[in-house]
């Protein structure tokens, strides 16, 4: 649905389509009511003027009218409660996980925008993905505080140091769209931009494979090679390099089986994590992340605090590359 009201902007998105038919049905409600209210001030105002300047008569005693006064309230609280209901629902459609999102991992610094895809491509300042897919952006930041804005989208998610958040969206449209850093991040915040294409799902795929040709081809997409050169690494072979040469597997088994000194990792990602003292988690990236960088915060009940920090050894496309090979350990 494309709004009579700023439809300068194309609605891009099903949560933008949603958007502007709540902004359509807010904008013509709000018109009516203001018109109604200026309608009923001038008419009292003439109606109950006074009509010789000169006359000391005071003007006729009307008593409040219960019933009228109810009216308004009950209707108007009626408004407000369909609003607030309608405005939950498409928020909740932007915060909720779908089925079949394909995920897109996001780094902020200033001042440009990483984009990191599960076969090792890597972006900058552009983003593709494709048309009629949820799509899922899990975006963390190496510096200050950003904000991932795509206005045509009318989505927008702080992207903050140290932890990771989600955006989700289904484009509907395909086309280059523009991103902003929506939150003040120093001197050359206003040029902190870039450009999602979005493809078809055919062209999406040619361009996963490197055999797109089509005008939005990206000029500085790069897929690193593992060490050998001997063929390229997506992402969770990236992360399975990290744990070995780290020696995450001295500790950690990736087949269910256990070692006293830390707890498998088998299964991990989106399992509930008994915790010391009681209380469970949800093991999800920004659990993982906490897990790698600050190890002592959480201990999984029945070990032993030992594990050593990695902060300030893996970088955020490390963890990233962890986080990636941990899904596939299902």
């Amino acid at each position: 649905m494309h709004s009579f009201a700023m439809n300068f902007l194309p609605a891009a998105s099903v949560a933008a389509d949603n958007f502007m038919t709540f902004w359509n049905v807010a904008l013509v409600v709000g018109i009516v009511m203001f018109v109604a209210t200026l309608g009923v001030v001038f008419y009292f105002a003439w109606k109950y003027r006074r009509k010789d300047l000169n006359s000391k008569e005071e003007g006729e005693y009307h008593p409040g009218n219960y019933l009228i006064e109810f009216s308004g309230i009950f209707l108007i609280s009626i408004w407000v409660a369909i609003f607030f209901l309608w405005g939950w629902k498409d928020y909740s459609y932007i915060i909720n996980p779908r089925m079949d999102e394909y995920e897109v991992n996001v780094i902020a610094q200033q001042w440009q925008w990483t984009a990191q895809y599960a076969n090792g491509k890597t972006l900058t300042n552009e983003f593709f993905i494709p048309k009629g897919r949820p799509v899922r952006f899990v975006m963390t930041s190496k510096d200050v505080l950003h904000s991932f804005f795509i206005p045509e989208f009318r989505v927008k998610q702080d992207v903050v140091p140290g932890q990771f958040t989600t955006l989700h969206a289904t484009p509907t449209l395909a086309g280059d769209f523009h991103v902003f850093c929506a939150q003040y991040c120093g001197t050359a915040h206003s040029k902190m931009l870039a450009t999602v294409h979005v493809l078809e799902p055919e062209d999406f795929q040619k361009w996963l494979d490197g055999v797109y040709t089509g005008p939005a081809k990206s000029a500085n997409a790069s897929v690193p090679a593992l060490p050998d050169g001997s063929k390229v690494m997506s992402m969770a072979e990236r992360g399975s390099h990290i744990f070995r040469t780290k020696a995450c597997v001295s500790c950690h088994t990736i087949d269910g089986t256990q070692k006293t000194a830390g707890p498998s990792v088998k299964g991990l990602y989106g399992s509930t994590v008994a915790i010391e003292g009681g209380t469970q988690i949800l093991a999800d990236e920004n659990y993982i992340r906490e897990s790698i960088m600050d190890p002592m915060k959480k201990i999984v009940k029945g070990y032993a605090p030992q594990m050593p920090t990695f902060r300030g050894m893996l970088s955020d496309e490390d963890v990233n590359d962890l986080i990636a090979y941990l899904k596939t350990l299902k």
